[in-house]
């Protein structure tokens, strides 16, 4: 919204949002704005007096109300992580891309998956082996890893039941030792599902 001479004017966006639709006659004689973002970027919009626009009909009323009530229905589904369906309200313009979180969007290891979102390879899934890299503490640089670990996609997994995910927990735990903390060095686990 701006004001010019003491007359708010606002966009067709704007007026939508009141339920006033600008006049066909009208279009394209408002008032032209435009306005930097940043040093090379900008934008402009294009702004109506009230008497440029009319009241919505019944139809139009009805059309707005249903799109307001579709937003409101699916507004935790679009804030949330289509992965693993964490909820990110505000915040998800910041931490979502395609859907995904920071951590759905990397591949993991079927360990990871479980430990981290309740969720495990599905059955007859190929993961990708790679090594990775590691900070070496002693020379302050990169190392690769000579040990081949395998990664599965967010793709590739599916959420588990509450007692699925203890399962193969203790089955973990009888294989390879420890839950919480891996001793990554000598672990016979190399990413792949264990069951």
């Amino acid at each position: 919204m701006i004001i010019e001479n003491g007359i708010e004017l606002r966009t067709e966006a704007q007026w939508a949002a009141k339920h006033r639709a600008v006049l066909k006659r009208q279009r394209n004689k408002g008032v032209r704005r435009e306005w930097y973002i940043t040093q090379r970027k900008t934008a402009e919009a294009v702004f109506y007096r009230e008497d440029q626009t009319r009241p919505y009909n019944e139809r139009e009323l009805r059309k707005a109300k249903k799109k307001k009530r579709d937003l409101i229905r699916t507004r935790k589904a679009r804030l949330s992580c289509k992965c693993c369906g964490e909820y990110f309200g505000r915040e998800a313009r910041y931490e979502l891309e395609d859907g995904l979180c920071g951590f759905c969007r990397k591949p993991h290891t079927a360990w990871q998956w479980l430990s981290e979102k309740h969720r495990a390879p599905k059955k007859g899934e190929i993961p990708v082996g790679r090594h990775p890299k590691y900070p070496d503490p002693d020379t302050g640089s990169w190392k690769e890893s000579e040990k081949e670990w395998y990664y599965y996609s967010a793709a590739q997994v599916s959420p588990v039941t509450e007692k699925r995910y203890e399962k193969l927990k203790a089955l973990y735990i009888k294989l390879f030792g420890g839950w919480e903390t891996i001793d990554l060095e000598h672990t016979t686990y190399d990413g792949h599902a264990w069951w």
